[in-house]
This record gives structure tokens, C-alpha cells and sequence, in this order.
């Protein structure tokens, strides 16, 4: 897994690198990437025809934006692994799974 998007300050970009994700342990194959995307979307959750699940995040948002985002699309991740991103975008299944990447994230930030 690599993080294409590069704060600013080289001391954050290492603390990510290094302590967050070692931590994620995402259970899939999975590419993540930054990318402008189209209206006022902050990331996207897709997977290939390859089978590999992307997660792209719009680039040079602010640090703890896209560390929020980051956290926001592996939530849906967990969601469309589960099949159940059709009944709620935002229901309980995606809430549990951003509860479950949000603990992770501040426990090694």
C-alpha cells in the first residue's frame, strides 16, 4: 500500500508512513492514490476489473483533510467488501467500519 499524497511537512509524511500504515492492515489488495476528482468530492472507493480495490484522495488537501478522508473511503471500503453500500451510504455498517478506522488512526497518529 503506498499514500500518494505528500503534506507538506516531511515530519507528518514520516509519522504516516511509519506508525499509520503498518497499523491498517487493509484485508484486500489495495492501491491508494490522489487524483482530482470531478464536483466537490474530497476521495473515491472503487474497484478495478483487475479486482483491486483503489482508494483515490483529491490532492494538496490539507493533512488532517485527507488523513479524514483517508479514514471517510476505508469506511467504504469495508462497506462495499460487505455488499452493503447499495442500502445506506452512510448507515450503521459504514459507521461501525469509520469508528473501527478512526481508533486506529489516533491510537498510532
Amino acid at each position: 500500500m503506498s499514500w500518494g499524497i505528500k503534506p507538506d511537512d516531511a515530519a507528518v509524511r514520516r509519522l504516516w508512513r511509519e506508525r499509520v500504515l503498518p497499523e491498517l492492515r487493509v484485508p484486500c489488495s489495495l492501491h491508494i492514490s490522489s487524483r482530482y476528482l470531478s464536483g466537490d468530492d474530497y476521495g473515491c472507493c472503487f474497484q478495478a476489473k483487475s479486482g483491486r480495490w483503489n482508494v483515490c484522495i483529491r490532492p494538496k488537501l490539507p493533512y488532517c483533510t485527507a488523513v479524514d478522508t483517508m479514514i471517510h473511503e476505508l469506511a467504504h471500503l469495508d462497506q462495499l467488501m460487505a455488499n452493503s453500500l447499495a442500502h445506506d451510504q452512510h448507515g450503521s455498517v459504514w459507521g461501525v467500519a469509520y469508528s473501527h478506522w478512526y481508533q486506529i488512526v489516533m491510537r498510532v497518529a
